[in-house]
């Protein structure tokens, strides 16, 4: 497959995992399995784009990346085939540790070593579901890998020492299809399990996902019932947005990164003061979008990359009020990263 589509779910699993992080985002994980429990037939350009990420010299790449793998194996039922394809499998085996891999040879031996445990307590999990059950979960290369390393040694967590919760073989999903609602009746005094009382302190997801929030009696006026944000605006207007946003991220970082703090006060440029006034409410604006379902993939890619400049201007601006240049504050926050472009000059 080819595709703006595909270009869009490659880049959320790029900003899902993006160097930028320190830890995982889950907005921007759930944000992938949505998307590919929506259009299972992504899958496989999902999996193929995280084999890369799983591949980085970063170390929190390859923590957000697990942990992106970890979510994806647990509900989205398309990704199975292609986790425990041979390509995939050989990359887990090295970060796993596999004798001769020289993964962890050198460089943040305890970081790596992180990457190390969760990878073997994933193949631990995965393995285990295999043996329980080769039919519901068909995936004989991952129980190779996880045979193979324990086999050899390799250091698998002791059962008190697992934090991760059971592993449930997801449901395969058709394209397009939502996950199955809690069954809500109409008749008696409760609804879907809960009394009048309760249902009405219940969390949305207790209630049921696409269950309607308010007891027959409570029901608001249909002018006042909250619609999704893509019905209330057009995709032109979202569009537009979404160019302004990623417009002033990008002119704002350019600005903050030709400041030299040796000959001026960041404080005293007016440009900059300027820019940075809306800076917060813009970044706030650009997450509420994310995810958003039904949007175009450029429109998707837009809003990805104008997050992705907000973080890199929230740690050049402290950075330059410390006293430090752009450059010293990047490599900081991602010791041993490669400077982006815009950084260079």
């Amino acid at each position: 497959m080819s595709g703006p589509a595909v270009v869009a779910t490659t880049r959320m699993v790029e900003s899902a995992t993006s160097e930028v992080l320190k830890e995982p985002d889950w907005g921007l994980i759930m944000g992938v399995v949505d998307r590919l429990n929506q259009n299972p037939l992504h899958a496989k350009e999902a999996c193929s784009a995280l084999k890369k990420r799983l591949k980085h010299k970063s170390v929190h790449v390859q923590l957000s990346s697990l942990a992106l793998l970890d979510a994806l194996m647990r509900s989205c039922h398309a990704v199975i085939v292609y986790v425990d394809g041979k390509e995939f499998q050989k990359t887990m085996s090295k970060l796993g540790g596999e004798k001769g891999s020289g993964v962890f040879g050198g460089g943040a031996g305890g970081a790596r070593f992180m990457v190390r445990d969760k990878t073997l307590d994933l193949l631990r999990m995965w393995g285990e579901a295999y043996l329980k059950d080769p039919h519901l979960f068909p995936a004989p290369r991952i129980y190779e890998t996880y045979a193979t390393l324990k086999k050899g040694g390799a250091p698998f967590p002791k059962e008190d020492e697992i934090n991760s919760p059971p592993y449930t073989v997801p449901p395969k999903r058709k394209p397009g299809s939502r996950p199955p609602q809690r069954q809500m009746s109409n008749s008696g005094g409760t609804r879907g399990g809960f009394s009048r009382e309760e249902y009405g302190r219940a969390a949305p997801r207790e209630r049921g996902y696409y269950s309607n929030p308010y007891p027959p009696q409570q029901q608001q006026p249909r002018q006042q019932q909250c619609q999704p944000r893509v019905v209330r605006e057009t995709v032109g207007s979202i569009r537009q947005k979404a160019d302004q946003y990623d417009q002033h991220c990008t002119l704002l970082l350019e600005i903050l990164s030709a400041i030299d703090i040796r000959k001026e006060n960041p404080q005293s440029n007016e440009m900059a003061k300027e820019m940075m006034g809306p800076h917060p409410n813009i970044k706030k604006q650009i997450q509420k979008y994310l995810p958003v379902d039904g949007l175009p993939a450029e429109i998707v890619t837009t809003l990805l990359g104008a997050n992705e400049k907000c973080v890199l201007i929230d740690i050049i601006w402290e950075g330059l009020l410390r006293g430090e240049t752009p450059a010293l504050s990047f490599s900081r926050a991602f010791p041993g990263e490669p400077l982006p472009e815009v950084l260079m000059g």
